[in-house]
């Protein structure tokens, strides 16, 4: 660790470690670094720690993958990091010529199910948003380009978040969620059945007065 902070050091002129250190070192010692200040229970200096890095030429999206992974399990969670991680991490996936969806559909799928655990039902229109983004990813693709299994996850989820607020008596925001349910079930191969089935309902919900 020493060694990697004395080259630091030595560029203090450009602020930019990954011109002294290897990149795969510079994420180890970031990596390990992050760890300890988890145990140390300092998620401000972890977040900043990573922030730095991501600003780095030393940063690869897979590293900020794994970044955000580890910062989103327990026992050493941190929300604000895994959120950060995970956000840049999709936006350089999908800026590659031909976007990495296998990983992007990873990304899209932790960061719902994480918002949802740590917002609950706080910010119902922030994990809606997710799920319009990842309708918006999958509008044009070619048939199998975006992981099948991910994508039926993301519309049956989003289809029985409906459950709750139909229920309710709030049938706007049921319609909200079993639109994009079906929007999302639309460019899902495999989905044929699913989508007669939603379609019928929504159109008898949409009849109600």
């Amino acid at each position: 660790m020493q060694i990697l902070k004395s080259n630091s050091a030595r560029n203090s002129v450009n602020n930019d470690q990954s011109t002294t250190i290897e990149p795969e070192l510079f994420f180890i010692y970031t990596f390990c670094a992050y760890d300890i200040q988890g145990r140390l229970n300092d998620p401000g200096s972890q977040f900043i720690h990573v922030r730095n890095f991501a600003s780095s030429k030393a940063c690869k999206p897979h590293h900020l993958l794994q970044i955000g992974l580890s910062a989103s399990q327990a026992p050493r969670l941190n929300h604000e990091v895994a959120s950060f991680a995970l956000n840049e991490c999709l936006s350089s996936f999908l800026s590659y010529p031909v976007p990495d969806y296998p990983n992007v559909a990873l990304v899209m799928r932790k960061l719902i199910s994480m918002t949802s655990v740590y917002k609950g039902d706080t910010d119902d229109d922030l994990v809606y948003g997710m799920y319009r983004q990842a309708y918006r990813i999958m509008v044009g693709l070619k048939e199998d380009e975006y992981p099948i299994e991910e994508g039926k996850w993301l519309a049956m989820t989003a289809w029985n978040r409906a459950a709750v607020p139909v229920k309710l008596g709030q049938i706007e925001a049921g319609k909200k969620w079993m639109t994009v349910g079906l929007d999302i079930a639309k460019h899902v191969p495999g989905m044929e059945a699913y989508k007669a089935c939603m379609e019928e309902v929504l159109g008898n919900l949409k009849k109600e007065p």
